[in-house]
């Protein structure tokens, strides 16, 4: 399978985790735009796993081989809510950079409770050190 020539993954087999299902499936009722699964090597500078949104689809890449792979998805679905909900984004005289840096750490305080609303044992996800 391929969007745009990027190869994807397999959401069907990663959806059998019921956490990412849920995830998943509200992600899907909350967008017109596809939500594209690819691995995180296709991004070699990339350190961890990653959201990315385009005008026509969400990307999130992720690392098949980690032991919290469906938090890391489960955590990048929380994004993809977010920016489809359009979450608080941090507006003022600050640089688009400084602006991106603190949106995304309010972010992350409500990703996090959506991880755990979805039924992840996040200890485990904290010991691992995805974040």
């Amino acid at each position: 399978m391929e969007y745009l020539g990027i190869p994807l993954l397999d959401w069907e087999a990663y959806c059998k985790d019921p956490s990412v299902g849920a995830a998943y499936r509200d992600c899907i009722a909350s967008t017109s735009k596809q939500i594209c699964l690819h691995c995180v090597t296709l991004a070699p500078k990339a350190q961890n796993a990653f959201h990315y949104a385009t005008g026509s689809a969400h990307h999130i890449f992720i690392d098949q081989d980690s032991q919290t792979v469906h938090h890391t998805i489960v955590h990048e679905l929380g994004h993809t809510l977010l920016a489809e909900c359009n979450y608080e984004r941090i507006v003022g005289p600050l640089s688009r950079w400084a602006q991106e840096i603190l949106s995304n750490d309010l972010q992350h305080l409500e990703v996090f409770r959506r991880m755990e609303a979805y039924g992840l044992e996040m200890p485990r996800y904290w010991n691992e050190g995805e974040v």
